[in-house]
Order: C-alpha cells, then structure tokens, then sequence
C-alpha cells in the first residue's frame, strides 16, 4: 500500500494535482467564513435569542419589495387601444348602401313608390309617413346627403371610438345634425339613416400591446436594494423576528438560504479562472519558473497566505459605527505577498499577483471599489521597491512608499465619496498602518520560505557576502592570498554583470565562494605561497593537476556542509569549466619519458561548463585576474592589458567553455571593455623616477630617520615592486619566477 501511494506521489501531474486541489479548498475556506456565518434557526414571529449583527457589508435585493414595485408598475399602464383603419370606410360603404335604397325608388311613379318601399320600411322598422316624406328628396339632395353623412361620421370616428362610446358617438352626430342649417326632410333623413345603420368602434384594445407595455414597465422598475453594514445590528435580543429581518439575515447567512454559497461557488470559479490565466502568464512570459516544481507551489501558498491575511483585517472590529466599521479592509496587508514573490520569484510575476490579489480583496470587503484599488496600488509600490533592494534600509523605505501610496488612493476615494473628515482621518490611519505592517510580515516570513523551498533570495545572498561570514573568515585566515583574489574577481565579475544584464548580487556572492575550497589545501596555490616555497616542485604534473582539480570538489562539499544554497555551489563546480590545466600538462609532456603519451583529459577539470551567464562571468573574471596579476604590465601596461583580456576571453571561448552559457558574442565585446577599464585602475603602471632623483630621495630619507625619534612611513607608491610573470600559461599553483 505505502510503495503504491509513493508511486502515486511520484508523477509530477499528479503533484500538480494535489496543489491545485489545495489551492482551490483553501480559497473556499477563507470565503466559505466570510459569506457563510453561524445558522441561526429562528422563523418570522418568534423571539430571538440573541443580539444579532452584520459580520459584514452586503447590498441585497428585497425580493418581496421589488416584485410589490414591478407589479404596481404595471398596473399604472393604461390599456392600450388602437385604430382600425377599416371601419370608417366600411361605415361609409354602409352610408352609401343605405342611400342606394331610397335613390333607386326615384324612377317608380310615386303612386307605385309606396308598394316598392314597403320592404325597406318592414326592414328598418320605419313608419308610412316617412318614406313619404323621404320620396320628396331628388338625386341631387340624396347625394348631398350622403356626402354630408360620411362627413359627419368620419369626423367623429377619426378620432377613435370605444366599444363603449358608439353610442355616445352616435348620439353626438344627432346632436350634431339638430344644430346644423338643414331642411325638416334632410335632418328626419340623416337621423334616421345614422339609426338605422351599424355603428362600429374603431379604437379596439390591444391585448398583445397592453401585455408588452406592462411587462416593460415592470422590468424597468428598480430593484430595491438594502444595504446592511458590518456591525449594524439587524435584531435585538428578546426581539419579535419580522419577515424584514427574516430576508437580511439570509442574505448574511445566518438562515439557510442559497445565496451565501452561490457567493462563495462564484469566488472559487474566479479562483480557478485566475489560476489559469496565471500559469498561462508563467507558460508565455516566466517559463523558467516552471521548470522547478517548488515555484508554483510557492505561488498557490502565498496567495493562500494572503487571502488568509486579508480576512483576518476584515474581522478586526475597527468601531461601532457603521462607516467606522467598514474601514477594516484598508488594513489588510496586500503588499506582504507581492513583496515575497518579487523577491523569491519575478517581479513582473509579482505585478501579475497583485492585479490578481486585489480583485479577491475587493470581493472580501463587499465589492468595494476602494479596497481593491488600494491594495493593488500599494502592492504595485512594494515591488518596485524590494526589485532594486540592495540594502536593509530598503525594507524601511519600502514600507514609507507604501503606506504614502496607500494614503494618497484613500484620500482620492475620501473625496469621490464625500467621506465625513473624521472617517477620512482614520482610514489614512489604517492605510499607514497596513503600509508598514506589509513589509515586516513579509521580511519576518522569508527565511522560513527560502529554507521551505530552497531558493536564494536577493537578501540571502546579500547577506552570505557580507565578510563576517564563517566561510569567508576562515577563508581570509587559511589562505588570505585566495581571499583577495575572490575579491577582486567579485569586483570585476559585477561590473562585467552589470554591464550585460546578469544578476549582480548573485555574480559577486558567488565569486566571493567559488574557490573556498582552497582552504583545505591553501599552500599548493600560488597566491598563498608567501615564503616562496612550492610544494608543485616536488611533485609530479598529473599529481600536481589533481591536487588543483580537487579543490573545486573540496569547495562544493565544503559549501553543503555550511548549508550555502545551490545557486552558490554552481559556481564553485562550474567555475573551471572543463578548461586544461595547460601549465601542468605541458610540463608533463616536458618531463615525460621516452615520448610517452600524455592524455589531455587528465589535465582537465571535472567540469560542468558554466551553465548561466553569471558563472560564465565569474570564470572569465577569475581567469583574467589571475593572469594578469601575474603579468609584467610595464610602460605599455594598458595595450598589453587589453591584449592578454581578449586572448584570455577568446581561449575559452574556442575551448568551447562558454557554449553552454547564455554569453552572446557581442556581449563578451562588452565584458572586455569592462574587464579592461576595472583592471587599468588595478594594475596601472608607476612613474619611473631618474636614477639622480631617487638617490636624492633615499639621502633624504636617511636624514629624517637620523633626526627623528620615530621612522617615517614609506610612500607605498614608491616602494620598489618586483614584476612577475608566470612560466607560461597562468594558472593556479604555477611557480613564479622573477623575469630578471
């Protein structure tokens, strides 16, 4: 069971899995205690057992409220009426008809009119007397009144008539006719024929219409929305629960309802989203970070941490009052996980973090716009400050920056909102707080995350460079001439780091390390030969060349054993290369017997190659300083300087040292330069006195030393130094000769 669960473990997806995993539970946990507080099971009309507060700022819906709002809304819409174009031409086609009847009796002799009439009289139910009355009109007049008729009525229908006004219509064309100039035989006509024929209504309801128009109106009714702050209490203790307070404590969580959940299910799908779009981000811009698996574990926990940071301020009761109250999301530390992963990651990656950081922060608080951009500005500020840390001071400034970039994002917001100056003045409080309070969190938590996770961080190496060092110490008592060496190539290996874009802090930390394994054997190395003496002598080339080949071993155990970090141990395994060790081997193909072979590879270092372009750096540094302390400058000093640096450079280029370093070819132009101006102020060459004066000199100083009680210091510049040269190519442990 145990080999099959450590075999589990063993995939890296699946490791990836079970990060994700704990990514995601960990962010509904946090908002799982923020959105879902404490059930309290108590119904509309019962006694609460308890004062109850808001444990936060919510903006709810009053479901009951709105949907009572819509529905009146609706109900002020006036039914919706429309014209129907047909029936006035319909009705004047009645008007005509009705004429039509009475016209085509004209040519009946009216003795026979009366007979023939008699239908249309039965039909409309019309007395004897008017027909006869009627059979006076000619064509003329009945088409008169026929233009009148239509005229009357479309006057009154044009403007829409109701099922319910047809008769008031009617009635009106009456009343109408009655007022008019027409004879006693015109006005029966037009009143009888506006009796006798249909009347219909052509403003009609519009059911489909009606219905739109007052769903419109519901739809744009507002919802309304109740707005509840942190500590504001919703019901007294011994108080009668009503159905208002009923909906506010759901909407907090503390009656079972959905809405809480639905809350915390929508901050753990943006947790998933932002995740994503984080390692796609990672994936196109810091691929590097990927390749080592502990870096995106150290990102999911310091979001953790953060978010976690974040709800403990908001829990902090900051007041009583309702404004007072809410102002605990200005003193959450945001910058505390930005700043650890500039330092431990990328900060560019940190930007991305706190964009990320200040949209969970904004939901925490309420979606409050305040917050979010609070916390993003001033997490914005600690990165760019902690990116260019170079001392401790750094962390004191970091947390001024904060904390004056947070005050002023408050004040702007103090104003938008029109805050009362007393609210105005403690959240400048809060943010000064938090600003300070962000740095010492993370400056208290980043030792315990570089040893977790095993990275270096730019204050690690700072700080492992700092001479007091143990490893450095007994370096300087052991071998104080590789000491100096190790500083000297720190300072050229820096400046060339500088100049091309490495990691200086890291090039000059590793410099001061890379050959702390001489200490075991610091007398086989010619720098540390002080009395003259060289053990090389008496010892074979090959012998030779593995004494001086272990001290890379010897450093890189060394080094474990005092705990430094990997990217250290680099560049003391890398630091040689697989360069020859070309003094000892062509003093092995000197000394060798009856021509026989010498194998190069014995010569060689162990390697590996330099495998970044900081120790690529340190390698050059450490090759040129040698040699060219080593060299008899002379009046020419500067010319023969930059001569040996490019030979020296491109030797180990050719040696193939540098192909599997990010080192471009014109970026080691620009190493030679650097390499070349560094050492110029090194080693330059002395004022060469005439012989006349220096015996003058020397008479002089006699004379003051007869005179005076105690000697007179000697000018340093002035002392006689003896020039050097090694025999042949220079390297470690090679025995120097005087070139006299």
């Amino acid at each position: 069971m145990i080999a099959v669960l450590k075999g589990f473990f063993s995939h890296r997806k699946t490791r990836k899995a079970i990060w994700v995993l704990f990514f995601l539970l960990s962010v509904l946990f946090i908002y799982m205690t923020y959105f879902v507080a404490d059930q309290l099971n108590v119904m509309e009309g019962e006694v609460s057992p308890s004062t109850i507060e808001a444990n936060r700022t919510i903006i709810f819906e009053d479901v009951n409220q709105t949907e009572e709002n819509r529905q009146n809304a609706a109900a002020r819409v006036p039914d919706i009426h429309m014209l129907d174009q047909d029936v006035i031409p319909e009705q004047e086609k009645d008007v005509e008809e009705w004429v039509n009847l009475w016209r085509v009796l004209l040519p009946i002799g009216r003795e026979d009119r009366l007979d023939a009439a008699r239908p249309l009289v039965q039909s409309y139910s019309l007395r004897e007397e008017q027909a006869e009355e009627f059979f006076s009109l000619d064509l003329v007049a009945l088409n008169h009144l026929r233009n009148e008729a239509a005229s009357l009525m479309e006057s009154v229908w044009s403007k829409g008539v109701r099922q319910e006004e047809v008769e008031d219509a009617r009635r009106a064309i009456l009343d109408e006719i009655s007022k008019m100039d027409y004879d006693l035989t015109e006005a029966h006509f037009l009143e009888t024929l506006f009796n006798c024929i249909e009347l219909r209504p052509n403003y009609i309801f519009n059911e489909a219409g009606t219905i739109a128009a007052r769903e419109e109106a519901a739809r744009r009714e507002n919802p309304v929305l109740i707005t509840v702050r942190k500590n504001q209490k919703i019901v007294d203790k011994g108080e009668v629960v009503t159905a208002e307070q009923i909906e506010i404590l759901r909407a907090l969580g503390y009656q079972r309802s959905v809405e809480p959940y639905l809350m915390t299910l929508g901050a753990l799908c943006l947790a998933a989203l932002m995740a994503y779009l984080a390692y796609r981000h990672i994936r196109q811009y810091h691929k590097n970070l990927l390749q080592k698996e502990g870096n995106v574990k150290l990102l999911a926990l310091l979001f953790v941490m953060s978010l976690f940071a974040a709800r403990l301020a908001t829990a902090i009761n900051t007041g009583s009052d309702a404004g007072m109250a809410e102002l605990s999301g200005y003193l959450i530390p945001a910058a505390m996980g930005s700043i650890l992963v500039a330092i431990l990651l990328d900060s560019m990656l940190a930007v991305y973090f706190s964009a990320a950081l200040a949209f969970f922060i904004g939901i925490m608080t309420g979606n409050q716009i305040a917050y979010a951009v609070t916390a993003f500005v001033g997490s914005l500020v600690g990165v760019y400050i902690v990116s260019r840390y170079s001392q401790r001071t750094d962390w004191v400034k970091a947390g001024i920056y904060i904390s004056l970039t947070n005050c002023a994002a408050v004040l702007c917001f103090s104003l938008i909102n029109n805050s009362p100056w007393q609210i105005m003045l403690w959240s400048v409080c809060f943010a000064v707080i938090s600003g300070f309070v962000s740095p010492v969190l993370a400056y208290g938590s980043l030792p315990f995350l570089e040893s977790a996770f095993k990275i270096t961080s730019m204050m690690r190496l700072m700080e492992l460079a700092n001479p007091n060092q143990p490893l450095l110490k007994e370096l300087l008592v052991k071998a104080p001439g590789t000491y100096n060496h190790c500083i000297m190539v720190g300072n050229l290996a820096e400046a060339a780091a500088d100049a091309v874009g490495a990691d200086t802090v890291l090039v000059r930390a590793g410099a001061y390390y890379h050959d702390i394994g001489k200490i075991k054997r610091p007398y086989f190395f010619v720098e540390n030969q002080l009395s003259g003496e060289n053990p090389h002598d008496k010892l074979t080339p090959a012998l030779s060349a593995m004494i001086l080949a272990s001290h890379v071993k010897d450093g890189a155990d060394l080094a474990r054993q005092n705990n430094l970090p990997e990217s250290l141990i680099d560049f003391i395994s890398q630091h040689h290369g697989t360069s020859v060790m070309k003094y000892f081997y062509h003093k092995a193909l000197e000394t060798r017997e009856d021509q026989a072979p010498v194998a190069e590879s014995d010569f060689r270092y162990g390697g590996p190659k330099p495998q970044s372009k900081e120790t690529a750096l340190v390698m050059l540094a450490d090759n040129v300083e040698a040699a060219i302390r080593s060299m008899n400058l002379g009046g020419a000093g500067q010319d023969k300087l930059e001569t040996a640096v490019r030979k020296i450079i491109k030797d180990r280029l050719d040696d193939g040292q540098l192909d599997e370093s990010d080192l471009t070819m014109r970026e080691l132009t620009v190493i030679a330069q650097v390499f070349c101006r560094a050492l110029g102020g090194m080693y330059h060459s002395r004022v060469e006195y005439p012989d006349n004066v220096i015996a003058e000199m020397e008479k002089g100083k006699r004379k003051d030393e007869d005179s005076n009680t105690e000697p007179a210091e000697a000018d340093p510049d002035s002392s006689g130094i003896e020039a050097v040269a090694l025999e042949g190519t220079p390297e470690d442990g090679a025995r120097i000769r005087n070139p006299s």
